[in-house]
């Protein structure tokens, strides 16, 4: 199974795929604890992702377990370039050259610092040439292929590849997300009951709207937006036929990452009724206290919106059962998942950056 895993890794790592690559590997931290191509993915996504925090710790793991990659140690001395740590990355690329003495990258690198190395200087010169230069790229297949061959081969493939293309997008017109069927309801299966007690009491004509924006948000793969009008309906005077269906839609939702999650919800909003928000997502931003952390999960206390040392917007227990770099009083974001009683709400935590002090 562990290969496999990384083997899917290294596929979206060579697809530039990163914060799926993330979003596979992050969560199984325990799993992989002794694996440096585990590290290697996960660290080179995370900085090609912005996460330099995150990056730092998995590539330091990946050079403990192998001293010798170099695109390990051009990662961490890209980090070190960024924070101006000039000394560190002027080791790291040396040690890069001592080995392949034609390493792009660790050339780029001492070129670089041979034109200044003072913070005022390095910052211009950054800005004249791309960051993006100085990381580890993914391996591209190079093919060459004379021309006429290209064109025995494009031929056919335009032709032939036109013909199965027309063919995919009118099954596509003809088909629908998995999952469309189970709110496939009709106006006369739209009932409400009276008698009860319940949190949201509705109409015929406002569960009928209800089923529409989860219809068209569900098409839309804003699954958000449809988990909370699940929400709505489970917390109203709907039938249990229609709860029973929306309950159902649930498990076709999808797990969210960093860069997919739409309509993420603010602290705000869900404090002015969770119930609503119950299994939404969220991505906020703050710090964490009273960390505990045992072999297979990691518990702390979020300050919302203290990522500033400002505003605390409240405190949310979170719950990870998965290792992850949360150092106590540090700004961090946080991809979670909502659970409430209705009032008090937790964080099931999908995924954690680490921000820049």
């Amino acid at each position: 199974m562990k290969r496999g895993t990384l083997n899917q890794a290294s596929r979206l790592y060579r697809s530039r795929k990163y914060a799926e690559v993330i979003r596979l590997l992050e969560p199984q931290v325990f799993r992989f604890r002794e694996s440096f191509r585990f590290y290697y993915f996960l660290g080179l996504s995370c900085l090609h992702t912005g996460d330099f925090g995150g990056a730092f710790s998995y590539l330091s793991r990946a050079e403990d377990l192998n001293r010798d990659d170099p695109d390990t140690l051009n990662g961490l001395a890209a980090i070190h370039l960024k924070r101006h740590e000039t000394e560190d990355a002027l080791r790291l690329w040396l040690r890069v050259i001592d080995s392949n003495p034609k390493n792009r990258i660790a050339e780029r690198g001492l070129q670089l610092l041979k034109k200044g190395s003072d913070v005022e200087t390095l910052y211009n010169l950054l800005e004249t040439n791309t960051y993006q230069k100085y990381l580890p790229k993914p391996g591209v297949v190079r093919r060459f292929v004379p021309f006429i061959m290209l064109l025995v081969v494009l031929i056919p493939a335009f032709y032939f590849g036109g013909l199965y293309f027309y063919d995919l997008i009118i099954e596509r017109r003809s088909s629908s997300r998995p999952g469309s069927e189970v709110i496939d309801i009709s106006e006369e299966e739209m009932i409400t009951e009276y008698s009860g007690s319940y949190r949201y009491i509705l109409t015929e004509d406002q569960l009928s709207d209800a089923f529409d924006r989860i219809d068209k948000n569900f098409a839309a793969e804003r699954d958000n937006l449809v988990m909370k009008d699940i929400n709505y309906i489970l917390g109203s005077n709907a039938s249990g036929d229609l709860k029973k269906k929306v309950q159902n839609l649930a498990s076709y939702l999808s797990e969210p990452t960093f860069t997919t999650l739409q309509d993420p919800f603010e602290y705000s909003e869900v404090m002015e009724d969770p119930f609503l928000y119950n299994d939404c997502y969220v991505i906020w931003k703050g710090r964490a206290s009273n960390i505990t952390a045992t072999e297979e999960e990691l518990r702390f206390d979020f300050l919302v919106g203290y990522h500033e040392n400002k505003i605390l917007e409240g405190v949310v227990p979170v719950e990870l059962d998965f290792a992850a770099r949360v150092i106590q009083n540090t700004p961090i974001e946080i991809l979670g998942r909502i659970k409430t009683d209705g009032r008090n709400i937790m964080l099931i935590g999908v995924s954690i950056h680490q921000l820049e002090p």
